[in-house]
């Protein structure tokens, strides 16, 4: 399943990447790789944030996260 496919799934959107990149799994914040679908529930995570290599990033819609998060 790919990007654009996940956002649509969940009636999300896609802020920023391909659509088109592909994931396979699901994994923790830390743990994940390009090719996984992580996710954050709080801004308590921020500093994960910077270290995920996560392909796919799901976020709350209420969850505001600024540009310099990311």
């Amino acid at each position: 399943m790919n990007v654009g496919e996940i956002a649509e799934l969940i009636g999300g959107t896609l802020e920023r990447g391909s659509p088109e990149t592909q994931i396979t799994d699901v994994a923790g914040l830390y743990d994940a790789g390009p090719c996984e679908v992580a996710f954050i529930t709080s801004k308590g995570y921020l500093e994960a944030l910077k270290l995920t290599k996560a392909g796919c990033l799901l976020v709350p819609a209420d969850l505001t996260l600024g540009g310099d998060d990311l």
